[in-house]
């Protein structure tokens, strides 16, 4: 299984809650992927957050920058994360991760440099925004989550709601790790 890394905001969301695509990709994707959030924001914020957008179902495992005061483009979050999820299975390296993002001076540079591979969603507040140095583009580049569809060979099935889906086992959250 792969690690799947995504944005919240303008990835997932907008001003207005979940993007039209968010559940069908969600739900697809937590099949085949393990989903990781990567935020800025403070793990409890983003936590209350997902659950009052009624994904905890899909979500397996909440990271916040914040919380190892680093924020993005540090790319030793991805470190961080791998040292995490690893201390129970050792079985995931960067290889097996894809970040999804919007911003190319923040998500798009925290892949590149740490050597996942890296999807820009080009929508919300930063679609107009265009990358100034290499390590800001992308290597594959969308418009939405159901243009990531068949890329990331995703089946969608509309059998149960999100919010009750079987979580898989999370990892412990320790900030400890550096």
């Amino acid at each position: 299984m792969k690690i799947l890394i995504t944005d919240l905001e303008n990835v997932l969301t907008n001003d207005a809650g979940l993007e039209s695509d968010a559940m069908d990709f969600l739900s697809g994707a937590h099949e085949k992927f393990f989903i990781v959030l990567l935020t800025n924001l403070p793990a409890k914020n983003t936590q209350e957050r997902v659950k009052s957008l009624g994904i905890t179902g899909v979500i397996d495992f909440v990271i916040s920058a914040a919380d190892y005061e680093m924020a993005k483009p540090d790319s030793r979050m991805i470190n961080v994360l791998l040292a995490i999820l690893n201390a129970e299975t050792k079985k995931f390296g960067k290889n097996d991760m894809i970040l999804i993002g919007d911003k190319p001076d923040r998500d798009i540079k925290l892949a590149n440099n740490a050597g996942v591979q890296s999807i820009r969603v080009r929508r919300g507040k930063h679609a107009a925004q265009e990358p100034e140095y290499a390590d800001e583009i992308a290597k594959v580049e969308v418009k939405s989550l159901a243009d990531l569809i068949p890329i990331l060979g995703i089946t969608i099935k509309k059998e149960e709601p999100m919010g009750e889906k079987k979580a898989r086992k999370k990892p412990q959250h320790k900030k400890s790790v550096k």
